[in-house]
């Protein structure tokens, strides 16, 4: 729980960041929070389509 308060706190810093929002979205799927975790990852993804993990991420979070 201490990774996803802080991947909010750095998007609360910076919120134009795509890598914090898949960051954030890893460690929410970690708990269970796919619903969260796919957000997060559209989130990325609409920052920057050319992150890729953000697409792996966001596969993975929907097949959970």
């Amino acid at each position: 729980m201490e990774a996803i308060e802080c991947y909010k706190k750095a998007i609360e810093i910076n919120p134009n960041i795509a890598e914090f929002y898949s960051n954030l979205g890893i460690s929410l799927g970690d708990y269970g929070r796919n619903m969260e975790a796919i957000e997060c990852h559209r989130k990325a993804i609409e920052i920057n389509p050319n992150i890729a993990k953000g697409f792996f991420n966001l596969g993975n979070s929907l097949k959970a």
